[in-house]
């Protein structure tokens, strides 16, 4: 059985190379089944085939044939029903006719509600279109994806162990909460200051967990910018429609409180996720908050901001007459970019404005000054 499983996964596997064939002659001609692809009529006989119509018309002759069996099946279960007056012969021969209708129906089912969503999905093509992607789009997008990981990676690390160091102070305080009890239940402390040591326990714990939330929400904004970054350049490169990048231009929503609560149904996956653990803290760290939308509005412009001078560094690239690629250089529109990219990148209160890390905040800035300056070093 395994032998036969990867036999067929081998022959699966071929099937883009043999594609690429117009037509082989077969041995034996076949009859013609209309609906097939092969552009044959009833009563004729297929001499050629390609690889696409000889898949469909397996397909389709394999759902006549299960028509064919079905009919047979039902047949011989009526015979048996009808030629014995035994009881269990019966039981046999009107169960064969419910399994044979059973499958026949099951087999025209699954043709036809396919057909119905979309009739691509019933026709059988393995041609696979090639999708050019230029080199120096795949560098520039690896390097800048391999340096903010290498950052994404060290910053993960830090806040591991800043996690570690939340869950020792964590389980202390609950063992200061543990004695607290105790102490009281004996008699040795007093009602007040039982309450006053008791909510400052408490309120100890609960920044544990809301500073533990930040430094969870400060590396998923990392993380999403960074998928947003190989998502718009993949788009640029490849040139296909990707529906991943609206989920992070998407206009985010109003940041309306319902309930005391941000919206997390936005169409902006960053403003979802932010908000989420907003949410979390926005009561007991107020400061922590508002650190947390900065975070998010930034990282939401950039998106914008990073796709916007994609796109219009790109739209500079022309094609002459036979195919040659030039570019057409918008000098003050890239100059004036590079300046305010310059500008920010030396200016150490922005990332503090944001609250972002400045080797984050930088990584970003230095990496548009260095694609404005290979755009314009372009002839």
């Amino acid at each position: 059985m395994k032998k036969i499983i990867f036999i067929i996964l081998m022959l699966f596997s071929l099937i883009p190379a043999f594609s690429i064939a117009q037509e082989y002659k077969l041995l034996e001609p076949l009859p013609c089944i209309e609906g097939t692809g092969n552009n044959c009529k009833s009563g004729e006989v297929i001499k050629k085939i390609n690889l696409d119509t000889y898949i469909g018309y397996v397909f389709k002759f394999s759902i006549a044939l299960a028509a064919f069996l079905a009919i047979i099946m039902i047949i011989w279960g009526g015979v048996e029903y009808m030629g014995s007056e035994v009881p269990f012969i019966k039981s046999n021969g009107k169960q064969k006719i419910w399994n044979a209708i059973t499958g026949l129906l099951m087999v025209l089912a699954s043709y036809l509600i396919l057909a119905t969503i979309d009739p691509r999905l019933v026709e059988i093509n393995t041609k696979i279109e090639p999708i050019e992607i230029r080199q120096e789009d795949l560098n520039a997008v690896k390097s800048f994806q391999q340096s903010l990981n290498e950052d994404l990676k060290t910053l993960s690390a830090e806040n591991q162990l800043k996690f570690k160091e939340i869950e020792s102070n964590k389980t202390k305080l609950e063992a200061e909460r543990k004695d607290l009890d105790a102490r009281y239940e004996r008699g040795e402390i007093s009602q007040e200051e039982y309450d006053a040591t008791f909510l400052a326990i408490e309120q100890d714990i609960a920044g544990l967990g809301n500073t533990k939330t930040k430094l969870i929400a400060e590396d998923n904004g990392i993380a999403s910018f960074n998928r947003a970054y190989e998502t718009i350049h993949n788009f640029k490169a490849s040139g296909a429609d990707n529906k991943d990048l609206d989920a992070y231009l998407a206009e985010p929503v109003t940041n309306f409180l319902t309930d005391g609560k941000l919206p997390t149904n936005s169409p902006n996956i960053i403003q979802n996720q932010y908000n989420l653990k907003i949410n979390q803290i926005r009561q007991t760290d107020q400061e922590g908050a508002q650190k947390l939308e900065y975070q998010r509005d930034f990282y939401i412009a950039q998106v914008k901001e990073e796709y916007s001078l994609t796109q219009k560094i790109e739209n500079m690239t022309r094609y002459d007459d036979s195919g040659v690629r030039y570019v057409v250089l918008d000098k003050d529109y890239l100059n004036t970019e590079l300046k305010k990219y310059q500008s920010n990148i030396g200016d150490p209160d922005k990332p503090r404005q944001y609250g972002i890390q400045p080797e984050v905040y930088n990584k970003i800035m230095q990496t548009r000054i260095d694609t404005i300056n290979k755009t314009l070093e372009k002839k």
